[in-house]
């Protein structure tokens, strides 16, 4: 079902991804003490579950899971003071206390489950992307991916490349796009024209996937050569969740 190969260019992919985040610096870690001893051996176990389906290996990997809290939004005693009324200049930078206003969930896990996940969102996500129109931007899956998985089977491996498109350059694709849009509208079509911006406030913590309608796309959707590895992929995600 799956080779050493297409392990490896998961593992990549998640290299590559960690090594870009400013926020999760348990995934760091966690991909430091992967390479530090038994590389090989590790890899062989995700090649291992796929081809044979140790359950007994996968369940203590879903044990293994766990979740890290990290500050978001802090603000001292003195902030507190002068949003009351208060007047205090200071360059003071430090207080004795903090009130936490909102925090950060962050998933740690072994680096066999981030490795199912970057799978998933090779075979799985690339297959998601397609259906996509041209107006969604964000986490789009890169085109070098998107072929890598359209090329399945393959023993090959894809060096050290970014799972997603950039976020910062579609991000001002759409912004762009929109203002420029709302200009045409009001110097051709002479309409007038509303802005309006939505922040959609914690929005990963509270989504509920069904991976049962993914499951749908992907039989109607996948090769025939990879519609097996998608399913098990969304089987073993569906399973984390």
């Amino acid at each position: 079902m799956i080779s050493k190969g297409n392990v490896l260019s998961a593992y990549n992919c998640l290299k590559s991804y960690a090594y870009y985040e400013n926020l999760n610096f348990y995934l760091k870690a966690e991909i430091a003490k992967f390479e530090n001893t038994g590389f090989d051996r590790k890899i062989k176990k995700v090649v291992d579950l796929f081809n044979g389906d140790d359950k007994s290996v996968f369940d203590q990997w879903l044990q293994g899971i766990n979740v890290e809290i990290l500050p978001k939004k802090i603000k001292s005693h003195l902030e507190s003071e002068q949003s009351n009324g208060a007047l205090f200049l200071s360059n003071n930078k430090t207080a004795s206390e903090y009130i936490v206003e909102s925090v950060n969930y962050l998933v740690v896990a072994p680096v066999e489950i981030y490795l199912i996940e970057t799978l998933w969102s090779i075979y799985v996500g690339s297959l998601l992307d397609e259906n996509f129109t041209n107006y969604t931007y964000g986490n789009r899956v890169s085109n070098v991916v998107k072929k890598y998985a359209r090329d399945y089977p393959t023993e090959e491996s894809i060096s050290s490349v970014n799972i997603f498109q950039k976020y910062v350059d579609n991000y001002n694709k759409w912004r762009d796009g929109g203002i420029n849009k709302a200009i045409d509208t009001v110097e051709k079509d002479q309409e007038n024209v509303a802005i309006l911006s939505i922040d959609l406030k914690s929005f990963y913590y509270n989504i509920n996937i069904d991976f049962k309608k993914i499951e749908k796309v992907i039989i109607d959707n996948s090769p025939s050569e990879s519609m097996e590895l998608s399913l098990y992929l969304n089987e073993k995600i569906s399973q984390m969740h």
